[in-house]
């Protein structure tokens, strides 16, 4: 092999090398852009659930509970508000927004640590408070009434009996 061929060679090995390198640069750019995607998702998804769905819930457990305190509805009291027409509209309208922010978290646009720790015990009061109008309105219109509001009941519920909420515990992300 004359030295003509030894320097071709070695060219090649470093082109190659310095490709093999460019690729690895690439590749990390890549990651790191989907690592950043990836978080700024999650802040979006976090910050979205504070300023849309907490509004959201805000306004609706205001209006439930400042108009059917905060006891249970007894079944005879959720049978006059289902034929009430009016009383009705407005409670489904109230109890609509609450099963749509509960989509919203079963399906992870909304953040469901972030719900959790502003109105855990709020969900979980309103849902068993107005339990008996909700049973009501499955039996008589449809058995899907609410029932992502209801998964996301069952899911607070059990974290909060594995693990109980303290007061300051917060992680921050």
């Amino acid at each position: 092999m004359d030295i003509i061929q030894i320097v071709a060679t070695l060219i090649q090995a470093a082109v190659l090398l310095l490709l093999l390198i460019q690729v690895r640069i690439m590749h990390l750019d890549w990651k790191r852009a989907n690592i950043d995607s990836a978080a700024l998702h999650e802040r979006t998804k976090k910050q979205s659930t504070l300023e849309h769905a907490g509004e959201l819930w805000a306004e609706a457990r205001y209006e439930l509970e400042s108009k059917f305190g905060s006891e249970v509805i007894a079944t005879d009291e959720a049978e006059n508000i289902f034929k009430d027409k009016e009383l009705k509209a407005h409670v489904d309208k109230l109890l609509g927004t609450l099963e749509h922010i509960a989509a919203g978290v079963n399906m992870g646009i909304y953040d469901a640590d972030i719900l959790y720790r502003m109105c855990a015990s709020s969900v979980m009061n309103n849902f068993t408070k107005f339990k008996n109008y909700i049973k009501i309105r499955r039996q008589q219109e449809s058995e899907e009434m609410y029932i992502e509001l209801e998964a996301l009941v069952i899911k607070f519920m059990d974290r909060r009996h594995k693990k109980p909420m303290k007061l300051g515990e917060i992680v921050h992300s």
